[in-house]
């Protein structure tokens, strides 16, 4: 029962690590960027197409020769573990790069690197997205009164 019990507690997630790339619209929080010395005009539907945009690039950079999507529209892979490895080490590459670039939020400073959060910490839509990728994904927009997100979570 011990050992069970041991293992129920290892299957609950503490925290997560994770980068973001963070895109502020007119109606966020605090509408300010390091990138601009006046505030951000864009709209939200412009942050969310913005960030979609962002989104297949980080994708597009990480697509691969051995992918071929089925028809439900996922994606087989027929490549072996190191060809894994390399696609998520394209991806984590692709996505620090974009967010020292493009992230209205300080954390440009380390590649949107977040670090690592328990539950409590952030934004509930922004807390419940983290907690739901698995280590290596990248999420869909998320949008808080901050602005609208992208996650990758990488432990």
């Amino acid at each position: 029962i011990e050992s069970e019990q041991n293992g129920a507690k290892r299957a609950k997630i503490e925290k997560v690590s994770c980068r973001h790339l963070l895109v502020k619209h007119k109606d966020s929080r605090r509408p300010k960027s390091w990138k601009s010395d006046s505030g951000i005009t864009r709209s939200k539907q412009d942050a969310i197409e913005l960030i979609l945009k962002f989104r297949k690039e980080i994708l597009g950079e990480t697509v691969d020769e051995n992918e071929n999507e089925n028809e439900n529209g996922s994606k087989d892979t027929n490549g072996n573990e190191s060809d894994k490895d390399k696609k998520e080490d394209k991806l984590k590459a692709k996505f620090k790069e974009l967010a020292s670039k493009e992230s209205d939020c300080n954390s440009y400073k380390r590649g949107g690197d977040l670090g690592s959060f328990g539950k409590g910490r952030m934004q509930k839509p922004f807390e419940i997205a983290a907690f739901a990728l698995s280590i290596g994904q990248l999420s869909e927009p998320v949008q808080t009164d901050s602005g609208v997100h992208l996650i990758l979570r990488y432990a």
